[in-house]
């Protein structure tokens, strides 16, 4: 009976550990998700005071904002 009881100690012992650690992953994921919304929405308010803008040129900028999503896609 002790036996038992050691065996689902343990058992629920790395459970946790795995929950844990899955936990912090999502953390981690969810920290690098916020970056790079942060970093898009500058880049969107950028684009719309270029729009607002007549003397810049607005392609210049969209080509590359386009080729450095190109760039990030590429490596994942």
């Amino acid at each position: 009976m002790e036996y038992l009881i050691l065996i689902i100690a343990l058992g629920v012992t790395c459970f946790a550990g795995v929950q844990f650690c899955y936990l912090i992953f999502l953390q981690a994921t969810n920290r690098q998700q916020q970056r790079r919304i942060a970093e898009l929405e500058r880049e969107l308010v950028a684009l719309r005071r270029a729009l607002n803008d007549p003397a810049t040129s607005v392609t210049d900028e969209a080509e590359e904002v386009w080729s450095e999503l190109i760039d990030d896609s590429a490596g994942q």
